[in-house]
């Protein structure tokens, strides 16, 4: 079901819409994946699902460049001259 709902929202987009278009984009996103498995999800479920997985990913991805490369400091020593 994850899959499919961020399929939707990349088709959908709905914070590329007009000014207040932003529900009905979220509703829209909601009926097709409610469609799809038969079931009725709130598009409120829906968006907030979305952003807990973005929040979740943006998370694991800082993690991931931060182990990479070392910690915040050295980072901020590498890029920013003192």
């Amino acid at each position: 079901m994850d899959l499919a709902l961020l399929r939707e929202v990349l088709r959908v987009e709905p914070y590329d819409g007009e000014y207040g278009t932003l529900t009905l984009r979220w509703k829209t996103v909601a009926a097709n994946i409610s469609s799809c498995f038969e079931m009725d999800i709130p598009h409120h479920s829906a968006r907030d699902h979305y952003e807990s997985m973005l929040e979740t990913f943006k998370s694991s991805d800082r993690a991931q460049r931060l182990w990479g490369t070392g910690n915040e400091e050295a980072i901020l020593e590498k890029t920013v001259p003192a």
